[in-house]
């Protein structure tokens, strides 16, 4: 009877580790399967003929898919549990990136980058209920960087993956073998997850609302969305420019895309030292500092060292300000424990969202209208008014 309920104490004191390896492993999947797609666009849209701002559209569609769900994932959670979701997102995601292997017409890509959106947003969504409701308060924060670490593995290897395989096996081979790898987890999730599942008083999107319309939430919102905007415009416009203006293959661009998985993945211990020392707040700033400073640099250059140099900047500056914003969500919540806290991460996921839909329609609009550095002006002004006249004030203010 002892040996019985030692085995059963170990197995509940392996579930969380168990959790964040399915939960860091399907992350890292749907974030390759997102930046899959960046160093094989410029050939994509040259013979497709298409303009830049339908790439900058299709682009967006993943973030206005995923923005939509992320509103309803309590309500559906609440409804069905959390790994019937996480499955479906699993499978959307599979799915996805299987047509856009074996299509090259625009509409049905639009479709494919919509289902991705969907399944991400559904996944990251609950990936992150997941690791908060079985890890406790002091080890929560730890368990988050190891989930972002898969996230940022996913950054780099995406362009990676994509600009080598693409080059060599061509695109069909690509996305259908990356598509497999996504349905081997499948069953990994199933046997492994939890069923889990939370009952609310009243509508997850409701909540959500009322959330995000409080001004300290608002306030790191709205950062969080800038940082994505940066991201989503370099994802439509980088590509473009180095096949336009230096010849880069698909490989090339996926090795520069890489510098800003490289930036995450060096920059999130970073970041969380900081965080600690500074405050996640102050941090924050530093990250949109960096950005605005980074795309100067990136629009001036005239090298593709220089332009190597000027990503890895904005890498590191995307990755300060996201990785500070989650810490400041989590001190949100401890101050007004009121708040849910699927409904808090739902605000900077739908945020990060937002930012990823205005990031590649921006992008695209502004490099038709006024070229690459032109439209990268703008953004580093943007974004250091923002830091400076928008949130810098706010800093020291009760949450």
């Amino acid at each position: 009877m002892d040996a019985v309920s030692g085995v059963k104490r170990r197995a509940r004191d392996m579930r969380p580790t168990v959790v964040l390896a399915v939960v860091t492993l399907a992350e890292f999947l749907a974030e390759l399967c997102y930046a899959l797609v960046v160093p094989v666009l410029p050939e994509q849209a040259q013979r497709g003929g298409w303009t830049e701002f339908e790439v900058g559209v299709l682009l967006a569609t993943f973030g206005v898919a995923s923005m939509s769900i992320t509103p309803f994932v309590g309500s559906l959670v609440g409804r069905v549990g959390m790994r019937p979701v996480f499955l479906g997102a699993l499978t959307l995601l599979t799915l996805a990136v299987g047509l856009y292997g074996v299509t090259s017409q625009y509409e049905l890509l639009v479709v494919a980058r919509a289902c991705q959106g969907l399944g991400q947003g559904l996944s990251a969504s609950v990936g992150l209920a997941y690791i908060a409701k079985v890890f406790d308060e002091q080890h929560r924060g730890r368990a988050f960087g190891v989930a972002a670490s898969g996230l940022a593995f996913g950054a780099i290897a995406g362009p990676l993956v994509g600009g080598l395989l693409y080059d060599r096996v061509g695109l069909a081979v690509t996305f259908l073998g990356v598509a497999g790898c996504v349905a081997a987890v499948l069953p990994l999730a199933w046997w492994l997850l939890p069923e889990g599942g939370e009952r609310r008083g009243k509508d997850g999107a409701e909540s959500f609302w009322v959330l995000l319309g409080r001004p300290p939430l608002r306030q790191i919102a709205v950062c969080a969305g800038l940082a994505a905007v940066i991201l989503g415009m370099l994802e439509t416009t980088l590509p473009l420019q180095l096949a336009d203006q230096y010849d880069a293959t698909p490989t090339a661009i996926g090795l520069i895309f890489g510098g800003i998985g490289l930036a995450q993945v060096l920059g999130s211990p970073l970041a969380g030292t900081l965080v600690d020392r500074w405050g996640a707040g102050y941090t924050i700033l530093l990250g949109l500092t960096l950005g605005g400073l980074g795309l100067v640099g990136l629009a001036a250059a005239r090298s593709v060292t220089f332009i190597i140099a000027a990503v890895v900047v904005v890498g590191l500056a995307i990755t300060f300000t996201l990785v500070s914003a989650l810490a400041e969500m989590g001190r949100i919540i401890g101050v007004n424990r009121d708040q849910r806290t699927s409904g808090v991460y739902a605000t900077y996921i739908f945020s990060i969202d937002l930012g990823l839909v205005v990031g590649p329609l921006l992008g695209g609009f502004l490099f038709g209208w006024i070229g690459f550095a032109g439209a990268l002006w703008i953004a580093a002004a943007a974004l250091l008014a923002w830091a400076f006249t928008g949130y810098a004030p706010s800093l020291g203010r009760g949450a």
